[in-house]
Formats: structure tokens, C-alpha cells, sequence
């Protein structure tokens, strides 16, 4: 199980003003996956399926928050290597 917080700038444009939104933003994931082993342990797979939301965001365009679709599924797929 993990849990991770991803703060972001992001300038969303909005179909109602017909403009940019800029503005900082802050998005939360919790995933659980597990690791495979490749290789003798140098390389890894490890599937982690989660689910994101939206904590916070700054200078959000009208209707925002009517058209955003939170929770989401985060599919996730992470190939490694070990050094």
C-alpha cells in the first residue's frame, strides 16, 4: 500500500471564458501493487493499479468543480532497474 502527493502548475483552459486558468494544484494517489523480479534482481516489474483525487487547487475556472470527474482510476505500470 502507498500513498503519494503530487503538487503541480497547471493552466486549464475554460470553455466558458475563453481563457487560461493558471494556477498551482495539489492531487493525492493511493495505489497498492507488487513487485516482480527479473534478471537476478537488477530489473523489476511492478503493476500498482490506484485510485487519485484532487486536494486543492488555486484559480479554478467556472464550473470546475461541476465538470471534473474525482476520484479516478490510475492505472500503473513501472519497469525498473536496479543499480
Amino acid at each position: 500500500m502507498e500513498a503519494e502527493l503530487y503538487p503541480a502548475y497547471n493552466r486549464m483552459y475554460s470553455n466558458v471564458t475563453e481563457s487560461y486558468h493558471p494556477g498551482w494544484e495539489l492531487w493525492a494517489e493511493a495505489k497498492v501493487g507488487y513487485t516482480v523480479d527479473f534478471a537476478d534482481d537488477r530489473l523489476f516489474l511492478h503493476p500498482a493499479p490506484g485510485i487519485g483525487f484532487g486536494i486543492f487547487q488555486t484559480n479554478p475556472p467556472p464550473d470546475f468543480f461541476d465538470e471534473i470527474e474525482s476520484p479516478i482510476f490510475v492505472p500503473q505500470l513501472l519497469l525498473g532497474v536496479r543499480f
